[in-house]
């Protein structure tokens, strides 16, 4: 069923056709998208520092299906300077990059700043009102293919 009065073709056969007043971006244009950092074996475990250091097993913990608000390792910010460990803003959109995990589509969404380890990926977006739109987004696409 049809709901606007034109479409056009999309550009991208599995899409097909879009309303035409639409635009089809890809995500680099939408934000930035960044690698997470390396985490030492002698940095993790710590559980009561300030800022979470996500890994894809957090996206297991129950309360983080959408929104990722615990983690088992935290950092300092003393340590996230030493490091250089690259911090994302909240809002970012958080997935795994390797292995069996892509075909699960964990996809969440920093609910506060924090790191990810180099298993996964961050999208970081422009405009924060699109956040929850391209998460759903995302989150739908990966599941028609």
């Amino acid at each position: 069923m049809k709901t606007y009065p034109e479409y056009k073709d999309s550009g991208i056969e599995w899409i097909g056709e879009i309303p035409k007043h639409w635009d089809c971006k890809h995500l680099k244009f939408l934000g930035v998208i960044k690698s997470g950092n390396g985490f030492k074996l002698e940095l993790q475990g710590d559980e009561i520092s300030s800022i979470p250091f996500y890994k894809v097993s957090d996206t297991n913990h129950v309360g983080n299906e959408k929104y990722l608000f615990k983690s088992n390792n935290y950092v300092s910010g003393e340590i996230v300077n030493r490091e250089n460990f690259w911090l994302f803003p909240k809002g970012t959109i958080v997935f795994p990059k390797i292995g069996e995990v892509l075909k699960l589509n964990k996809r969440r969404i920093l609910s506060i700043d924090g790191c990810i380890d180099n298993n996964m990926m961050g999208l970081t977006i422009k405009t924060e009102d699109s956040i929850d739109y391209v998460f759903t987004v995302m989150t739908l696409v990966s599941h028609s293919q």
